[in-house]
Formats: structure tokens, C-alpha cells, sequence
């Protein structure tokens, strides 16, 4: 006879063991089953079916989902012909019912009812209205007194509307299957309905369908019978009473059974008190065993106990497989807790869907459609390179690329052509007959015209989609799935897949799967815009929508692992061990509030006319402590809950504390608990646990301390050595910039000059290329005829006429330009910053014929190179095992005076910006560039230096004018602007006389007591020099170089970085994702007034040491 049976009974009360017992035994007798579950359910349940039937019994029963079910009775029974749209396609069929209103109709939503944000909420307010039941018709006469409602009415007409012959909505499914299920469809089955809560109105429908074909349903339901009871199981018990009414209308008697007995939990063991009491809503009256609630500061530490109690009983022998860790909201678990299970050593598999957003083809998708949109560009076609489906480009090439597009500018025109001859990744820096520069660019051009030739052809193929008219979605759908083929992405992704299965079988599925899901919502897409026009820009945000609404589940790829799963999601049956994190009052069970479009009131407007939404604000709140109930019930044998009171007062889940939470211990693991793994020791020991533990060994906290730091701040060495010297070569060539380079960081001088891993240089007139263009300005015009002739003039006491050194700047201007290798052309800044340069090229141009007019010194030298083999030879120190350094560089400016048969000579540069010279920073090998190249060219003696080649200081002249303060008068007439000068001097009276005749200060940079006084102000120490202090700094300089190279050969790079001033050398580093140095790491600090070693006055024993040591130079 034809029956109804409800299986009642609260968690853990055998309703599973009973259902699969009863499969069972219809298996051994030759009896077919359907046992239904919830879709996120189907795998773990399959497995249980497989380990209680065996291999022999299985093909008794079949698990399902309604989903699947419906599915099954469409194919046999008729149908389903029409497709089923999928989540993220219902919000694109909202989308088109939205754009098929008049916006007048739904102005409650005009404001918002564009965005994708707002299809999504909408698509998920039908949806809930169909799992209800909710009409149209129903859902207007409900909210014929509230507007939003009306309009919100006219949108799911709309989308009906939109459904119509065309396709089905998922629940509608579930109505048609019901409405085509034929009578005997289910005869020799039993269906049994396990796992659930409570159905939608579509699920009623087709258990209704069920019994009247006469088919046998068991239900089983959390509840401890039809009546009475805790509030906790209302829903349950209503869910019971509807099945009960529903069997009766079909005429089948309903049989109601109630389990008695907890066959999950050990009778007297802590877990059945705490099931006992959870149910009954009485107070415990004695310490649990085997059940722990413990508060913690952080949800790091819920983490980090959860992974050492499970950790302690995979020990005592039960499998993860058995094991749990259950949570509300994963939001700050996952990370956290995926971090300490590594530690440890606990295999952990998460339980959630994921989507195809973030996939490779999904970006390949919303590259290209960006490009049919926006037309080529760097950041669209690079991103379409890197998700790894064009076919024959690979990461190197790539790289390359885009390093190209950083340096070069490039247009949509660019992208079309060949990469130009002449350009490098070095941008103006080119190297353009260097091997290894052109096989870059032929690497970048390859991986160009893979590309770049299909997106373009995809572009102009999709030139409609860029009107106000649009194009038809269908052929926007086609041009994409052709250009993915023509690119050679299904290729890709089969050899990606074939390379990942020789490591991780699940892995290289996983890429399969993730292709096929996005081919599928691209022909549902396909199928959805088959008749409708819409624009590049409409079309991408449809797109977005379904890959962002696109559900993919995940199945466990190990045998043993530990679940980690949020409530709502739980399965509990076979879980020995269960731990329960964020059980907060508020945090476990949530707060309910309003969500979606609809609100509490629209909600309960709707139950009072008969529809029962599964929002509603009192059902959730019960569903919510269902939840809860059912995971603190979940484990056979041990449950530990935590929760975090992050420096509050957080308290313990309402439905504890009502329990008696004072009679469920804390749990305090050992440090044996904490530290099962070598990672997980150190992890620890490093943090609170080494605090706790350093008193009891000697000298831990010191060891502690050490390890910490080298944790916080690796330490960076080469250790083969012999490698290093290959990379360096016999001997060391030192330019100064690199030595300032090293001693600002050692490991950013490696990165950078040893491994050659450079940022790349964007091909721009930027602050680094002014100053070589006024450079080369200077350069030329103070060896030109007209600047000559304007000294002489100046000498005679005339004034030269401006004119022809504002047209020869502008000459020299356009020569350099020339020379820049791939340049095709300035920007309007660019131009504007050449235009500005050579304006104040004049002024400066006048200001140095006076200077050199008034000056015994006389250039003698432009753009002299030192160093071996070079027009002078630089200075040279020895190095261990054989090494030596040789400095080398050019010098701008060379000066020479002759006096009483001595010839001193000085080193000019030319700043933008701002120079200050200290000796400070040169005591640290910083700022040393000029007086390297001064005592290269006056190399020290055993006695000082020879009279052929006196240090007469080095100079920099400041190429922007000085800020002058004058009365208004002055400022009034005109007056010639005056630049600054910084630097070193040698003091003695004859070399700065010679530099500034007439005391003037204008020439020096340092001032006078009085106009024509013969003496340095009180504010010239620190900028002038002995011939003594010149030769000590001589001899510093020099063993800076030697420790440079002998730190070098032996491998010495570590992350050391040296701060002085407001200059942090870490803040704008290039290498800073390579070094991970931590922002509070100890830094070597400048010390104020370290450059007073050099001065005569210090007698310190250092200093005296320095000054009486033979000098470590030499000449090559």
C-alpha cells in the first residue's frame, strides 16, 4: 500500500543509518531505490552509499538531486527540449527584461537599473519569488499599495516574458518535470528525501507529482516528533505537517516515526549531554568531557588550535577523513587556517564552489572583448597573452613585450606593425649591436605578431559593436569562440592540461574542466543573444555577469583530508572529530538582516498572501540556530569550539551560554600539541611561544632573537663564489655612481650591475635625459666660437648679445635628439621640457662666460674618460687573490690653472635640481663621483700630491637660477640671474683667488667676510680642504673601493641599506619584492659629522692612522 513515511528525529539519531539500511536491504532483495539529497551533498553522499552497500549492492540505488531528477523525467518522459538557463543567465535575461520596460515603468529603480550589481540582486529577488511560488500576478496584487513592488512585478513579467518559448527557468524546471511525470514512472523504486530542511514550492510540486503516480516517499527530517519540542526545530516540524497535508490531498496515508535513541554520541559521553541540552534548552549539570570552548585574541589563534587538535588526533590514530572544521563565514578562517594546517602537517580540502571568473579563459574573454571595445592597447593585449592560450607565446617572450611597452610608447597603429629597427628594451640607453639587445626585441616582436594580428582582425570584425546600434550578440559570441580557436586555445589548454598530469592528475582536470565550463556559458550566452543588438560595452557586461554567477563545485582529490566547510553546507554524518570556529554571540549564529531586493515587510506582505518566502525574518533566525544545533551535534566524540574576543568582551554563542558554557573546559594545547612538524616549531618558537619557553633553556632567547631577524629580514650571499668571479671577470671596473650604488645597498647593486635585472627605463625626456641634454648643450657650446668670443668680449668689459647662444642651445638641442636611437618623435610635454632647457640655456651660458672671463682656470678638458685603455688612466687598487679594481667614468668638465710652476686643476659638473656636497656622505662612499675623478687625475704620492697635478677642489653649478630676495626697486630692474655652486676647495689662497678674483663669492661656493676681503666667511668649513685633508679623503676613497671589490668576490650582497637625511634608499627600491625586507628592519644609519675624520684637527687614533697610512692607489 501506497505510504507516506516521515522519519523524525534530532541530529545525530540515526535517520541516515536508518534510510541506508533500508536501501540496503531493498538492494539485497532486487528492490531499486532513489535516495534524493541536496545538490551540494550528491558526492559525500554517494561515498557513504558505496562504503555501507559495497561494490555488489550499489547499483541498487541511485542518488540524485531534484535538480538531476527533474532532469531525468524531462529526458524520458518529455519536455525538455527547451534549454534551461543557468544562475548567471537569469541575470542576463533580467538585463533584457529590464532594457524591454519603459524606464518610466520602474522608476523606483532608474538610478541603479543599468549596472550589472543591480541584474544580480534582481535575478536573485525571481529567483527566491519562484522558489516560493510567487506570480507575477501574486506578487502585484500583494504590493498593489507599494510602488517598488508594482515595478518590481513588472520586471519578473518582463522576464517570464523573456523566458517564454525560449528557454526555461531552473525552477521552472523542477514544474514542467511535475507537470510530465507520468503515472508508474517510479514503480519498483522507494525515494527516500534525506538532508533537508524544508523544500521550495516547485520541489512541493513534484513530490505532489510523486504521490499521485503512485510513487513511496520517506522523509527524513531533524525534529524530535510533530509537536511540542524546542522552537530550535520549528521549521522542521512545519516542513513535517506540510508533507503530512500534502499526502493526505493525494488520499496516501502518512506514517510518522520517531527515532528515541542518539546513535551518534556514546551514552553519558560529553557530546550526547551537550546534544541533550542544546535540544532541551536546559542548563548542563556537570563538566563536559571531550567537548572544549575556549576564547582567544584573534582568529589566527582559533586557527592555530584548530590545526593542533586536529593535528594531536590524526596522532592518536583517527583519520582526517573523519575529521571537520566547521565555520559561518570563512571570511579571515581560510588564509589563516590553510597556513596552519600546512605547518602541521594536516591535509585539508575546502568545501565551496567556485566560479569562472578568474580563470585563463575567462580573462582571455573579457581581454578581447575590452580590445572590440577600447581598440589595441598594451594592458588588453597583454592580458590576453598572459592566460597562457596563445599558442607559441611564451613567458620569456611575453616578458619582453611588455618590458618594451613600458620603455616605447606604443599607439593602435604600433601594435599593427613590426616593432621599429633601432629600438631596445634599454630605450635611450640602447644598445642597438648587442647580441643579446636584439634577440630581446626579436623575442617581443614574435609574441607582437601572434596577437596582434588576430585581435586586430577581431576588432574590426566587431567594428558594429562599437555604434550606438550594436551588433547581434550571437556574431559577437561567434567572433570570440573564432578568435580563441585562431589563437590556438583549445591547443593551449590540451598541452597546460598534458604538462600539469605528469604531477597532479586533479590539477590538469581541473584546467579541462574550467575551458569546457567557459565554452558552455559561451554558448548559453550564444543561445541568449541570439536575436538581440547590444554594443561592445553592453555585451562585456553581460559577460561579466554570467562569469560572475557561473557555479562550479569542487570534489575532494585525496582520500584523507580534513573537511573545512561552512554550517549551511555541512554533512555530519561519519565526522569522529569537529572543531567550531567564531562561536561569538553575533558571529555564529549571524545576525539576521534584510537582504536582496526585498525587505522583511515585502516579506511578510507576501506571506499574508499566501506565499512563503524563504527569507523570512523568522525563519531565518530558526534556520541560523538549526545551523548551529546541527554542527555542535556533528562530531561522535570530540568538538572544541573557539572564538575570538579581539581585545574585547566577545562572548560564547547564545545557545552555549544557555547550555552552560562554564561547564565546557578551555583548551590549552602543549607545545608538543603546537609544534608536531620541524615548520611548525620554528613557527612557533618565533612567535608567543618562545616568549613562554626562552626561560627554560640557556640561551635561547638569544638564538630565539637571530632566527627571528633572519625570519623578518633574510640575509642575502653569494655562496659559490666562483660563479660570482666569472660573473665579475678577472678584474673590476668601478664607475663612481655604481659605487654609491653598492654602499646605498649591496643587494640592489647585485640585482642591478651583477644579475642585470633592470626596471625598465620608460623612453621619455625625463629628469635623468634633461640633464644629459644640458650636459651636452654645455658640453659643445663652451668649446664654440660664439661662447668664446663672448668671453673675450666679456674680458674687454662689454656685454655679448644673448641671441646667438639662445640659437646655438637650440641647435645643440636638435643635434642630441637626433642622436637618440628610436625616436620618432616628442610629446607635447617633452616638447614643452626641450623648449624650457633651452631658454635658460642662454642665461647660464652668459653666466659662464663671466665666470671664466674673471677665472685663471681655463677648461682643458670636456668629456674625458679615465680608466684602462682610456685617454687617462683612473685609479686602481689591489684586490685579494689577484683582483684588481679599476675606476672608470667620464668627467664632464676639466679646469687647469698654472702657478708658480704648480698646475692645479679642478673637476666641473653641472646639477638640475638640487646638490648639496658633504663630506658626511662621502665618508660613506656616497657623493664621492667628482673627487674620484679629481684624484684620477691627481693621483697621491708618498708626500701629498706632485706639483704637476695639484686637487684644486671639484665644482658642481647648479643649472637653474637662484632664489633671490631684493627690494622692489631691484626686482624692478632687470638683473642677470645667478646660479649657485657646491663643493670641496683646496685651501689655499691662490686656488680659490684664481676661481674668484675678486672675492665675489659668486664663483665659489662658499662667501667671503667682506666684498674684496681675501678671507671665507665663518660658513665655509666643510667647504674647503688642506692639501692634507684632500689626500686623507684620497685614501679613504681608495679603500672604499678595495672593500667594494673584495666584498664583491666574496660574495658579500647583503640587503644592507644606508639612510641618511630624509633619504631612505628602501622607499621607491625596484627590488623591493625581491628583497622582502621588513619596513622596520634595522638600517645603518648616517652618522652626523663623520666627515670631521678627514679634517687636520682630529687626533682621534683612527684618523691618525688613516692620514699616516701610504695611500692604496695607484695608476694602471
Amino acid at each position: 500500500m501506497q505510504m507516506l513515511e516521515l522519519l523524525l528525529g534530532p541530529s545525530g539519531y540515526g535517520k541516515t543509518t536508518q534510510i541506508l539500511s533500508a536501501v540496503r536491504a531493498r538492494a539485497e532483495q532486487g528492490g531499486e531505490s532513489l535516495l534524493v539529497v541536496p545538490e551540494q551533498a550528491s558526492a559525500t553522499t554517494e561515498g557513504l552509499v558505496r562504503r555501507t552497500l559495497g561494490e555488489r549492492l550499489v547499483s541498487g540505488v541511485t542518488v540524485c538531486s531534484f535538480r538531476t531528477l527533474a532532469e531525468r523525467i524531462l529526458d524520458e518522459c518529455g519536455g525538455g527540449e527547451l534549454p534551461t538557463v543557468s544562475e548567471a543567465g537569469r541575470a542576463v535575461l533580467v538585463r533584457r527584461a529590464l532594457h524591454a520596460l519603459d524606464p518610466e515603468d520602474i522608476s523606483q529603480f532608474g538610478g541603479v537599473r543599468r549596472s550589472a550589481s543591480f541584474c544580480a540582486a534582481c535575478a536573485k529577488a525571481v529567483q527566491e519569488l519562484k522558489t516560493a511560488g510567487v506570480t507575477p500576478q501574486l506578487l502585484a496584487r500583494a504590493g498593489a499599495s507599494q510602488p517598488r513592488l508594482r515595478q518590481l512585478a513588472l520586471i519578473f513579467s518582463a522576464y517570464e516574458a523573456q523566458l517564454a518559448g525560449a528557454a526555461l527557468d531552473p525552477s521552472d524546471r523542477l514544474t514542467v518535470a511535475a507537470s510530465r511525470l507520468a503515472p508508474g514512472f517510479f514503480a519498483g523504486q522507494e525515494i527516500f528525501l534525506d538532508g533537508f530542511d524544508g523544500f521550495t514550492a516547485p520541489q512541493y510540486q513534484l513530490l505532489r507529482a510523486m504521490l499521485d503516480g503512485g510513487a513511496d516517499l520517506t522523509a527524513a527530517l531533524c525534529c524530535p516528533g510533530l509537536g511540542g519540542g524546542e522552537a530550535l526545530f520549528a521549521p522542521a516540524q512545519e516542513t513535517a505537517r506540510r508533507l503530512s497535508r500534502l499526502a493526505s490531498g493525494a488520499g496516501v496515508r502518512t506514517k510518522v516515526t520517531v527515532l528515541q535513541t542518539d546513535r551518534r554520541h556514546a551514552p553519558g559521553s560529553g557530546m550526547a549531554l551537550l546534544a541533550d541540552a542544546l535540544q532541551s534548552g536546559l542548563p548542563l549539570e556537570k563538566t563536559l568531557d571531550g567537548v572544549w570552548l575556549t576564547p582567544v585574541q584573534a582568529p589566527w589563534q582559533e586557527a592555530k588550535y584548530a590545526a593542533a587538535a586536529l593535528a594531536g588526533e590524526a596522532r592518536k590514530g583517527t583519520p582526517y577523513s573523519r575529521m571537520a572544521v566547521v565555520c559561518r563565514d570563512k571570511t579571515g578562517y581560510d588564509a589563516a587556517l590553510r597556513r596552519e594546517c600546512r605547518l602541521m602537517g594536516v591535509p585539508l580540502f575546502e568545501d565551496e564552489n567556485v566560479t569562472l571568473q578568474f580563470s585563463a579563459p575567462a580573462a582571455a574573454m573579457r581581454a578581447a572583448v575590452s580590445i572590440a571595445r577600447r581598440g589595441l592597447n598594451a594592458a588588453d593585449i597583454l592580458a590576453f597573452l598572459k592566460t597562457g592560450l596563445v599558442q607559441g607565446a611564451d613567458a620569456p617572450g611575453i616578458a619582453m613585450l611588455e618590458s618594451y611597452t613600458q620603455v616605447w610608447r606604443m599607439t593602435a597603429d604600433d601594435w599593427r606593425s613590426p616593432l621599429p629597427e633601432g629600438r631596445t628594451l634599454d630605450g635611450y640607453d640602447a644598445r642597438p649591436d648587442d647580441p643579446a639587445a636584439k634577440a630581446e626585441m626579436a623575442a617581443a616582436e614574435r609574441v607582437r605578431a601572434l596577437a596582434a594580428g588576430p585581435l586586430d582582425a577581431f576588432w574590426q570584425r566587431t567594428a558594429p559593436a562599437r555604434t550606438a546600434q550594436g551588433m547581434r550578440g550571437s556574431a559577437l559570441c561567434e567572433a570570440l569562440y573564432d578568435l580563441l580557436e585562431e589563437v590556438g586555445a583549445p591547443a593551449c589548454v590540451s598541452a597546460a592540461a598534458a604538462r600539469t598530469e605528469l604531477h597532479s592528475a586533479p590539477a590538469a582536470d581541473e584546467q579541462r574542466r574550467m575551458w569546457d565550463a567557459a565554452m558552455e556559458l559561451l554558448d548559453e550566452l550564444y543561445r541568449l543573444l541570439e536575436q538581440d543588438e547590444v554594443t561592445a560595452a553592453e555585451f562585456d557586461e553581460l559577460l561579466h555577469l554570467m562569469l560572475r554567477g557561473s557555479d562550479l563545485g569542487r570534489i575532494p582529490q585525496m582520500l584523507e583530508a580534513v573537511l573545512f566547510t561552512t554550517a549551511d553546507r555541512l554533512r555530519p554524518e561519519g565526522i569522529d572529530c569537529c572543531v567550531v570556529l567564531g562561536a561569538a554571540d553575533g558571529q555564529f549564529p549571524p545576525p539576521v538582516g534584510a537582504s536582496g531586493l526585498l525587505s522583511h515587510a515585502d516579506r511578510e506582505l507576501l506571506a499574508a498572501a499566501g506565499a512563503s518566502l524563504p527569507g523570512e525574518f523568522e525563519q531565518r533566525v530558526r534556520q541560523e540556530e538549526l545551523y548551529f544545533y546541527r554542527t555542535a551535534a556533528a562530531a561522535c566524540c570530540r568538538t572544541w569550539f573557539f572564538y575570538s574576543q579581539n581585545g574585547g568582551e566577545a562572548r560564547p554563542s547564545p545557545a552555549l551560554a544557555q547550555a552552560g558554557a562554564e561547564q565546557m573546559p578551555p583548551f590549552h594545547p602543549t607545545p608538543a600539541l603546537l609544534c608536531p612538524t620541524p615548520e611548525a616549531a620554528v613557527d612557533w618558537l618565533c612567535g608567543r611561544g618562545g616568549e613562554e619557553f626562552a626561560g627554560r633553556l640557556p640561551g635561547l632567547s638569544e638564538r630565539l632573537e637571530e632566527l627571528q631577524q633572519r625570519g623578518s629580514t633574510p640575509v642575502y650571499a653569494v655562496r659559490d663564489t666562483p660563479a660570482m668571479q666569472l660573473l665579475l671577470g678577472r678584474d673590476l671596473t668601478i664607475s663612481p655612481s655604481r659605487m654609491e650604488r653598492f654602499y646605498r645597498c649591496r643587494l640592489a647593486y647585485f640585482l642591478e650591475y651583477v644579475a642585470r635585472l633592470r626596471a625598465p627605463r620608460p623612453a621619455r625626456l625625463d629628469m635623468r635625459l634633461g640633464g644629459a641634454l644640458i650636459h651636452f648643450i654645455l658640453e659643445r657650446a663652451l668649446q664654440s666660437a660664439e661662447f668664446l668670443q663672448g668671453v673675450e668680449q666679456q674680458k674687454e668689459g662689454l656685454s655679448p648679445d644673448p641671441a646667438p647662444l639662445r640659437q646655438l642651445a637650440k641647435t645643440l638641442a636638435e643635434e642630441y635628439l637626433d642622436t637618440l636611437p628610436g625616436q620618432t618623435g616628442l610629446s607635447r610635454r617633452e616638447e614643452n621640457t626641450v623648449r624650457r632647457i633651452v631658454d635658460g640655456m642662454a642665461p647660464l651660458l652668459q653666466f659662464l662666460q663671466a665666470e671664466q672671463a674673471q677665472s685663471r682656470f681655463a677648461p682643458e678638458a670636456f668629456e674625458l674618460s679615465i680608466g684602462p685603455q682610456q685617454e687617462q688612466p683612473g685609479l686602481s687598487v689591489p684586490l685579494p687573490d689577484g683582483h684588481t679594481a679599476f675606476l672608470t667614468g667620464k668627467i664632464d668638465r676639466v679646469d687647469a690653472m698654472q702657478s708658480d710652476g704648480r698646475r692645479w686643476l679642478r673637476v666641473v659638473d653641472y646639477k638640475t635640481g638640487g646638490k648639496d656636497f658633504s663630506l658626511d656622505s662621502v665618508f660613506y662612499g656616497l657623493d664621492a663621483q667628482m673627487l674620484l675623478y679629481l684624484f684620477s687625475l691627481c693621483p697621491p704620492t708618498a708626500g701629498g700630491f706632485a706639483d704637476t697635478g695639484l686637487p684644486a677642489g671639484v665644482l658642481y653649478l647648479l643649472a637653474d637660477p637662484k632664489k633671490q630676495t631684493a627690494s622692489r626697486e631691484k626686482v624692478c630692474a632687470p638683473q642677470p640671474p645667478s646660479y649657485a655652486w657646491h663643493g670641496l676647495v683646496t685651501n689655499e689662497e691662490e686656488v680659490w683667488r684664481g676661481m674668484d678674483a675678486e672675492g665675489t663669492g659668486k664663483y665659489v661656493p662658499f662667501g667671503f667676510k667682506g666684498k674684496g676681503e681675501r678671507t671665507p666667511n665663518q660658513y665655509s668649513a666643510g667647504k674647503l680642504a688642506s692639501r692634507s685633508e684632500m689626500a686623507r679623503i684620497c685614501a679613504h676613497l681608495c679603500r672604499k673601493l678595495q672593500q667594494m671589490g673584495a666584498d664583491l668576490y666574496a660574495g658579500q650582497v647583503d640587503a644592507s641599506p644606508l639612510k641618511g637625511g630624509n633619504f631612505d634608499p628602501c622607499r621607491y627600491c625596484a627590488y623591493s619584492d625581491v628583497c622582502r625586507r621588513a619596513p622596520d628592519a634595522p638600517v645603518e644609519e648616517m652618522r652626523p659629522g663623520a666627515g670631521k675624520a678627514f679634517r687636520d684637527d682630529e687626533q682621534q687614533e683612527e684618523d691618525t692612522h688613516e692620514t699616516m697610512d701610504k695611500p692604496a692607489a695607484g695608476r694602471d
